[in-house]
């Protein structure tokens, strides 16, 4: 038994180290302004792509905000993509002003929608760089001008923040928002800071058309998102964090689909671990410091199914002293009180509002709860398939713009 408790210490050494690792990471960043990028040498063109199925409800939307933008019209192109849909999806983006790609392909994910464009304009030479946004999306006026400073400091990839057109929806939405204000707050924004890379999470992302041309988007994992930032880091591409270029997202309001769409998530992050963690590892150990922050973020998935096995082997085969009661009623009061400060300081450093959050400050930790059997259930399944999740907020920049003015009239 005495063998037995060395090697558990040991491994709860190891897991405080993963923890302590992001949590002064996080910390030290909120010490560090947010990066101002200078005013760019040249006017890049950009190739807006947006992924659509049956999204006639809010694509118009979209397309309207990023001609609104206040970069040069004669430098975007938005290509609407059409993915097998049966709605007007495409008839509304083309009277918008878009243009349509019709994917004929076979498509299991976005990835598979995303490379169906890209092989299409791979001879398109006038293009600098991409950009993606989902459907419901609507971007900030000054996007593109943020975007193209951040490109032009020479980083061949650029994740923006990412914010929400519904969090008031009620607290699943808002707690959404607390997500990635604090995946903005203690994750990107820091390893911009240190020079590392951020996490390109889905939506509001730039990369160079020669990175595109050179490496493809052979992506195969079930978010294509988490996998680039795992492949990027391998093949030495910096994804740099750009805060002052803003895409609102819809984010659910419906606890099932949010479920569901974590689930997927988590089954992402876990194939991503079972294929590349030791890639990651090797590089490291040669001296990459990207790929150790990389791996770092790779293990994540098993790091957490591991702490909670530590937690039942400490109660049940130790049998370490623990009051039971006392002991998970100081467990549930402290991981609510630092899940919900951590996410109040997250949203203060990232600029969202507090009072349109509260709801989500208060219930974030149960939010984080749920995740827990997610977890679990995805590294013991063998499959999850993607499915679209529909959208049905039709906001405006306008209204956005106008409904922040009423709620913050001090920002």
């Amino acid at each position: 038994m005495n063998v037995i408790r060395i090697l558990f210490h040991i491994f709860n050494a190891l897991l405080l180290f993963h923890a302590a690792y992001f949590g002064i990471f996080g910390l030290w960043g909120l010490f560090r302004k947010r990066h101002v990028y200078a005013d760019a040498s040249r006017l890049r063109r950009f190739a807006v792509l947006i992924p659509a199925r049956n999204e006639e409800t809010v694509i118009g939307n979209l397309v309207d905000s990023i001609k609104e933008t206040d970069y040069p019209a004669e430098l975007l192109d938005t290509y609407v993509i059409v993915n097998h849909c049966s709605d007007n999806t495409g008839g509304i983006a083309k009277d918008r002003g878009a243009r349509v790609i019709d994917c004929t392909a076979d498509t299991r994910s976005k990835a598979d929608v995303l490379r169906f464009a890209f092989d299409l304009l791979a001879a398109d030479k006038s293009i600098d760089a991409y950009v993606v946004f989902d459907a419901d999306n609507i971007v900030d006026t000054a996007f593109f001008t943020e975007v193209n400073k951040a490109l032009d400091t020479g980083v061949p990839a650029v994740q923006c923040r990412r914010t929400g057109k519904s969090i008031r929806s009620n607290w699943i939405a808002s707690c959404y928002e607390m997500y990635y204000a604090m995946q903005n707050a203690y994750f990107n924004h820091p390893r911009n800071a240190a020079g590392l890379s951020a996490s390109v999470n889905g939506t509001g992302w730039a990369v160079t058309k020669d990175v595109i041309d050179s490496d493809g988007f052979a992506f195969d994992t079930i978010t294509e998102d988490f996998e680039m930032t795992i492949r990027y880091a391998i093949d030495g591409h910096r994804v740099a964090y750009c805060s002052k270029a803003l895409v609102y997202d819809e984010f659910t309001h419906d606890f099932r689909v949010s479920i569901i769409q974590r689930l997927r998530w988590t089954f992402g992050m876990v194939q991503c671990l079972k294929k590349f963690e030791g890639e990651l590892i090797r590089k490291a150990l040669r001296g990459s410091k990207q790929c150790f922050d990389a791996a770092m973020l790779d293990i994540l998935p098993l790091v957490m199914l591991l702490t909670l096995f530590a937690s039942a082997l400490a109660y049940f085969v130790l049998e370490i002293p623990i009051n039971f009661a006392l002991f998970f009623l100081g467990l549930a009061v402290s991981f609510w009180a630092g899940m919900s400060l951590s996410a109040l300081v997250a949203m203060l450093k990232s600029g969202s509002s507090v009072t349109k959050n509260i709801k989500g400050i208060i219930a974030f930790p149960v939010f984080i709860l749920t995740w827990v059997p997610i977890l679990i259930v995805c590294f013991f399944r063998r499959k999850v398939e993607w499915t679209p999740i529909k959208h049905d907020q039709a906001v405006s920049i306008k209204d956005e713009k106008n409904n922040q003015h009423e709620e913050d009239p001090t920002d």
